[in-house]
């Protein structure tokens, strides 16, 4: 008798450890679970992988800035960060101004070769492209490589991952001419090319 509730307590404890580290990992989660932030970015994010042959060669995903995401990641990052009205104010009139200049994507990518990840650099093996239906295609003005790991940019951008370098990558709006070259409200489509193989991401909202 003794054995026997000697061994439903044991169970009972392994039970309980369970359960607190099921609440620990939960109560992690509360931020994101209360946000709709994280909704939005699921709605401006698409996802490539791209295979040379059965090898994957790059698998990556990307967040178009749009105006709806911009607006939600200056919701949440105000609440974050506990931003006063007035720095908050500031967010919103640099976004609005981003939006009239540039389309701007963040970009998270892994290649199983670190070389093969070379989006920055002038002679890199990848080449980008951004079109839409009416318009040629442009290429980006500036791609910038940014802190892959940042606490900050993970919890924002929750899809980067040990292996992945990110970056910043902003397409023109404008000829010098002042002509249009995207227009708004019109899907967007991201080519990915170069000796590797190729791919497209296609972004249904501006």
């Amino acid at each position: 008798m003794d054995f026997f509730y000697k061994n439903i307590k044991n169970k009972f404890s392994l039970i309980l450890v369970a359960l607190f580290f099921l609440l620990s990992g939960c109560a992690g989660e509360n931020l994101r679970e209360d946000s709709s932030y994280y909704d939005v970015l699921d709605e401006n994010t698409e996802t490539l992988k791209i295979y040379s042959g059965v090898e994957l060669v790059l698998h990556l995903s990307a967040t178009l800035k749009s105006k709806s995401f911009r607006a939600a990641y200056a919701r949440e990052y105000s609440k974050r960060f506990k931003l006063d009205s007035a720095k908050t104010d500031v967010m919103k009139v640099d976004n609005s101004e981003a939006l009239k200049e540039y389309v701007e994507f963040f970009f998270s990518a892994h290649t199983p070769d670190p070389k093969w990840n070379d989006f920055e650099e002038k002679d890199s093996i990848w080449k980008l492209y951004l079109s839409d239906s009416t318009k040629g295609r442009v290429i980006p003005f500036e791609i910038k490589k940014l802190e892959e790991d940042s606490p900050a940019l993970k919890e924002f951008f929750p899809y980067i991952d040990a292996w992945s370098k990110v970056y910043s990558i902003k397409f023109p709006l404008y000829h010098e001419t002042g002509e249009v070259v995207l227009s708004e409200n019109l899907p967007l489509k991201l080519t990915i090319a170069g000796v590797k193989g190729e791919g497209e991401l296609l972004f249904e909202m501006y």
